[in-house]
């Protein structure tokens, strides 16, 4: 079970979905072993919606979000696993500290909490890392005015 810091029990996650997601939520892109410790779940280079990228750009990717958004508290909504893939609905729910570079904009800090939706499918290689993901991101709430959230 994945357990946001809510504590609140949520969807039964798989273990490699869990070490990827703590991946991305506990700082590890800033340590000096990021790219080890991103190599246990991901191939090196992983293909991401289509283009091949380097542990080295996944970990800066992650290593942006964790400068631009504090306190983040995920929870995993939805799960679906197959054979050889993993597909998982989740929201992430931060303090906004740190500027953002998306693919519509780059937003300057708000200091506000915002909500990132998401949805990724990990198809995974013959050691069960992760070779190639989809992964689609709502950051509307960055694109909104200060103070106001999108509705949901």
């Amino acid at each position: 079970m994945w357990r946001g810091t809510s504590g609140r029990t949520l969807a039964p996650v798989h273990p490699l979905v869990e070490q990827a997601l703590a991946l991305w939520d506990e700082g590890v892109a800033q340590r000096d072993d990021a790219v080890d410790r991103f190599r246990a779940v991901y191939a090196d280079p992983v293909v991401v919606n289509g283009f091949p990228t380097s542990l080295k750009d996944l970990t800066a990717r992650a290593a942006a979000m964790a400068r631009a958004f504090a306190d983040r508290r995920i929870t995993v909504h939805e799960v679906v696993e197959g054979d050889g893939f993993h597909a998982f609905a989740f929201e992430i729910r931060a303090r906004h500290v740190g500027r953002w570079v998306g693919l519509a904009a780059t937003v300057p800090p708000s200091g506000g909490e915002v909500t990132l939706l998401g949805m990724d499918i990990f198809h995974l290689d013959d050691h069960g890392r992760v070779a190639r993901l989809w992964a689609v991101s709502d950051q509307s709430d960055l694109l909104a005015d200060p103070g106001q959230s999108s509705p949901r």
